[in-house]
């Protein structure tokens, strides 16, 4: 590369819902090929090689002020002297100007230029693939009715809009995901400056995530209501290995599609304006082809899915006491230690009391000081240790 010669770093933002996973899986596999065409997709330190190369960027930048020297460091090692770099989070839709003002400034000095890709989906398969999403993590158990009374696609629409208005529109790409989703690397390479050749997807044959069927969203959300997050995780890494390629079979709610409609229609009509020259592209909801490949056809029986869960269940009793103890101890690990002696706290309050004191709280994963400011307090919950 010739010295004082611009690079450019693709960031590829995301977003939630639209094959990220297999996406980064897919360029890891296909590192050293892209690498020998002049493109880079390195981890910049020791990190999970099964997340996306730019998880430490993100959790180092995000509502953080980070030095210079330190953020250009971070962004020169993506290109390990090559003039092309991917760098790839989800968690980059939840830049604000603040974080990309930030990355502007460190890649200028170092004659980097920035472009964005990033995938949208249409509006309710997006609502409903979020809301299985969160119930796989254990960080809720309300029915989609409930969960769609929120906006979950506004942080979409203004990371985009936050992107449109510091790059340009020429720096991004948009890919709308479901006019994508048999050849889902297919625009992404074609996004990047160089052409590939015999790169291997196989990993994009794989079934590496689904959403649940009916069954298995009724089966989650009463082991939430029960555990919290505690054993959710884990409950559904177990149904998605015994049945990877099941087809989801969920009927779409048609008041809730109006409501949402309502909602969004705006934002369809912003997205197909300003990222797909006007034409119909993103849309509230269309029906998807019967050859969709997120699933085998094939019919599952509640019986089938009920056994499965009870044999799991009674495995699980076998080191139920070890992983509670682990579970606990996480907790208390996790517990906001900088907040104490936050005003809005007793001078007192004691966060391991807070939380063995109250085992909804500890069960839901809360941070007990952040937990009582907004809450706790409100509901005369007990936050120290009394004697008897």
């Amino acid at each position: 590369m010739v010295a004082g010669a611009d690079r450019v770093l693709y960031f590829h933002t995301g977003t939630w819902k639209t094959g990220s996973t297999a996406l980064q899986l897919f360029l890891h596999n296909n590192s050293a090929a892209m690498a020998a065409a002049g493109v880079s997709f390195e981890f910049p330190v020791k990190s999970d090689t099964s997340t996306g190369n730019g998880e430490y960027l993100s959790q180092r930048l995000f509502g953080n002020y980070v030095a210079p020297a330190e953020l250009g460091g971070i962004l020169d090692a993506y290109f390990m002297g090559r003039g092309f770099a991917v760098c790839s989070s989800e968690r980059f839709t939840m830049f604000t100007q603040k974080e990309w003002l930030q990355i502007i400034d460190a890649a200028a000095g170092l004659n980097i230029k920035i472009r964005t890709i990033t995938y949208v989906r249409d509006i309710v398969p997006f609502y409903y693939s979020w809301h299985a999403q969160l119930f796989k993590e254990g960080a809720h158990n309300c029915d989609i009715s409930t969960y769609s009374q929120r906006d979950c696609y506004r942080p979409i629409i203004d990371s985009l809009r936050c992107m449109h208005e510091l790059f340009g529109r020429e720096a991004m790409t948009v890919i709308h995901y479901e006019s994508t989703i048999k050849n889902i690397d297919g625009p992404f390479m074609a996004a990047l400056p160089v052409q590939f050749e015999e790169l291997d997807r196989t990993i994009l044959a794989q079934q590496v995530n689904r959403s649940p069927t009916q069954i298995e969203l009724e089966i989650m959300r009463e082991a939430v209501q029960l555990t919290g997050c505690q054993i959710a995780a884990d409950l559904w890494d177990h149904l998605l290995k015994t049945r990877p390629d099941l087809k989801v079979d969920r009927e779409v709610d048609v008041e809730l599609c109006a409501k949402l409609a309502a909602r969004h229609k705006d934002d369809v009509s912003h997205l197909n304006a300003t990222f797909f020259d006007g034409a119909d592209v993103v849309r509230i909801f269309q029906e998807q082809p019967a050859d969709d490949p997120q699933g085998a056809p094939g019919v599952e029986t509640p019986q089938a899915v009920y056994r499965g869960v009870a044999r799991w269940c009674l495995s699980r009793l076998a080191a139920s006491q070890d992983s509670s103890i682990i579970f606990i101890a996480e907790q208390l690990r996790q517990i906001d230690w900088k907040k104490i002696g936050h005003p809005a706290l007793p001078a007192d309050f004691d966060p391991i009391a807070y939380l063995l004191s109250n085992p909804d709280v500890l069960k839901s994963g809360a941070r007990p000081c952040e937990h009582y400011m907004d809450h706790g307090r409100h509901e005369g919950r007990r936050w120290r240790w009394e004697s008897r």
